[in-house]
């Protein structure tokens, strides 16, 4: 029995073309993105990102992961906008109703 030629006839497996990189990064950081969408400078350069991802995702085979990153993504600077307007303009109007305050 030839050993040698045993082990120098196998067949290595096709390299892995699926390419779903960027997808599993969208869907990620749109995950982390809706989760910090209260802190809006945290949330919308995550979301950015995940909507970029998704966005390169999309030209792979399995579109699936940059679908749900690109929306999920979409929804959360929706979000992060909403509550960045709503803590500016909250910050705002804060002491515009206690003006008159120290005047008994």
């Amino acid at each position: 029995m030839d050993y040698n030629n045993q082990y120098n006839n196998f067949q290595p497996y096709p390299p892995n073309n699926d390419k779903t990189g960027f997808g599993i990064a969208a869907l990620v950081l749109s995950i982390v993105g809706m989760l910090l969408s209260c802190v809006w400078f945290l949330g919308i350069p995550l979301n950015l990102l995940a909507i970029i991802f998704g966005g390169v995702g999309l030209k792979n085979k399995n579109k699936g992961l940059a679908i749900a990153g690109l929306v999920i993504g979409i929804v959360g600077i929706v979000l992060s906008i909403i509550f960045g307007i709503s803590l500016i303009s909250d910050s705002a109007t804060e002491y515009s109703y206690d003006y008159n305050f120290f005047n008994y």
